[in-house]
């Protein structure tokens, strides 16, 4: 174009009037960017040579969108038949909004699988799993409910680029989320250790909190448990928080021991200073409420300010009082 200006020449468009009546606010931006070029703006360019490059800029915009579509994992846990069943409909209704990276079985998750995953698609139960990304569990067949859920997520995700808000279950109201807090801890199950302390010793003594009504053998399962769901993927969450928690569901009811540790401990060679620890046992019958917490959870690994203030805590009540408030969305004094 820059040849075609230097020697007078200027071509036709043939798209120029659908451009103009279709991609106006393109054509405008390049008319105006044009002006504003020192070069350029030498020229007397005609709107037939500004739709060419409003041509490129669509189809840059175009890229920019692919690039930086959301990455999906798919989890699956029947065959590759119905996994690429699921993919295809995924495809078909957002494949403008999503981008499939890859399918997995429950089994093959680890932090090499999440890394760089933004959302986990999943025909899964995983509510009784914590993970540092949002999870929309689906069916295979991927209903009219589900696309609906699923586009509800995305419409969110596209206001708020760090919106974690769980699509699995409905949000809790102010009443209930004080419900489901006190339903699955109490003064019982925290403790602030004031000495120095180390990952055994933590995860010994909440464990010991969370043995009510279960069998001999669930203290030493649980913590077996634990080292195999921290095979899978991470359970530390940020420098500050870890969320231990078994690999498969274990309790009666589902329980939640919290140890807050201000000066830290070394829970692994990567995370040196953990001080947050958020001892978790779904339950194998119903875990209703307990992705509020978890949701919570992963809302505070992003929420410096609030971690801070829960690491001043007093005793349990303090801790609870400032918990449930950014549960409900609000900030402690």
């Amino acid at each position: 174009m820059i040849v075609r200006l230097e020697q007078g020449l200027q071509l036709k468009n043939p798209l120029l009037q659908e451009i103009k009546a279709n991609y106006s606010h393109y054509f405008s931006d390049v008319k105006r960017y044009v002006h504003l070029s020192r070069y350029l703006s030498k020229f007397d360019i005609n709107d037939d040579e500004i739709a060419y490059l409003a041509l490129h800029l669509m189809a840059a915009a175009e890229k920019y969108r692919d690039l930086n579509k959301p990455k999906v994992l798919l989890i699956c846990a029947t065959g590759y038949g119905s996994a690429q069943l699921l993919n295809n409909r995924l495809e078909k209704e957002f494949g403008k909004q999503l981008n499939i990276i890859g399918i997995k079985g429950y089994y093959e998750i680890d932090d090499a699988a999440l890394n760089g995953v933004d959302i986990i698609i999943s025909t899964i139960d995983l509510s009784t799993q914590v993970f540092k990304i949002p999870v929309v569990q689906v069916s295979v067949f991927l209903t009219e409910n589900d696309i609906k859920k699923l586009g509800h997520f995305l419409n969110n995700l596209n206001d708020n680029s760090r919106q974690l808000s769980s699509v699995t279950t409905k949000d809790a109201t102010n009443s209930q989320s004080t419900n489901y807090f006190d339903q699955f801890t109490d003064v019982s199950r925290f403790k602030i250790w004031r000495v120095p302390t180390d990952r055994e010793d933590v995860l010994n003594q909440l464990s010991d909190m969370l043995l009510t009504d279960e069998p001999a053998e669930f203290k030493q399962e649980l913590l077996d448990q634990i080292d195999q769901r921290e095979l899978l993927s991470a359970i530390t969450f940020n420098d500050v928080i870890a969320v231990p928690h078994p690999a498969r569901a274990m309790s009666k009811v589902p329980k939640i021991a919290i140890g807050v540790i201000p000066a830290g401990l070394k829970w692994s060679n990567s995370y040196p200073n953990i001080k947050l620890v958020f001892l978790l046992s779904p339950s194998y019958l119903n875990n209703q409420g307990l992705m509020a917490i978890t949701q919570t959870i992963v809302h505070l690994v992003d929420n410096t300010t609030q971690q801070a203030d829960l690491l001043v805590t007093k005793n349990f009540s303090d801790f609870r009082q400032k918990f449930i408030l950014f549960m409900k969305g609000g900030k402690s004094k």
